[in-house]
């Protein structure tokens, strides 16, 4: 407790001397000093697509940049950010999503997706806009909560993982033609829908029992 009393100590006399060193510093100049700078804000290509009200950025998109170091408009990366609010424990904007982008907006390549609390949520792989092998979601303590994998028609396939926030494996799913997995691949919505469409039609169907 000694310890930690004196290391306290110190800090404060560090961040009183560093204010003091400022003092004859404008407020703005003050913020440039510890302003943190995000990697990706100095990448040549980088437009930002929208903000929030609070003026950060929101929608992020970068182009690629030929030889000669001009910017060309062929889209190859996004980027989605939480408000400013959220950032890393480093001091860098807390990105909610990311991946690779054509200039069709089809998702081309890794994406990845970030709780609020920076770790991250989601890995999937695209091809031309359509989810492909392997897939792994993770909770916000950074269990792993799922794996899966994907074929090439977009469609969840073998066998599925699901486990607990301890890491332990809960149970294991095979997506076969006639199962609902990932609940979100063309194969599940189709049956999902038939599941929706069976329910309807029983629904509609007069009460004989009250005959």
């Amino acid at each position: 407790m000694k310890t930690r009393l004196i290391s306290i100590s110190l800090l404060a006399i560090i961040i009183f001397f560093s204010v003091a060193c400022n003092h004859n510093n404008d407020q703005k100049n003050l913020k440039d000093t510890v302003r943190v700078i995000d990697p990706d804000d100095t990448i040549a290509g980088r437009k930002v697509e929208s903000t929030y009200p609070s003026g950060a950025p929101n929608e992020v998109n970068f182009y690629r940049v030929d030889e000669n170091g001009n910017v060309t408009d062929e889209l190859i990366r996004k980027v989605f950010y939480f408000d400013n609010d959220v950032t890393q424990s480093n001091g860098l904007k807390q990105k909610y999503i990311e991946g690779s982008i054509r200039n069709d907006s089809l998702r081309d390549g890794v994406w990845k997706a970030y709780h609020r609390n920076g770790k991250l949520q989601v890995i999937a792989n695209y091809r031309l806009g359509i989810s492909v092998g392997e897939e792994k979601v993770y909770y916000e303590n950074g269990q792993l909560a799922q794996l899966g994998h994907y074929d090439q028609t977009g469609c969840c396939t073998g066998e599925w993982k699901f486990y607990g926030e301890d890491g332990k494996e809960v149970k294991i799913i095979v997506a076969d033609a006639n199962t609902v997995v990932c609940r979100s691949c063309p194969k599940c919505m189709t049956l999902l829908q038939k599941d929706k469409d069976a329910v309807q039609l029983s629904n509609n169907q007069p009460d004989k029992s009250k005959k």
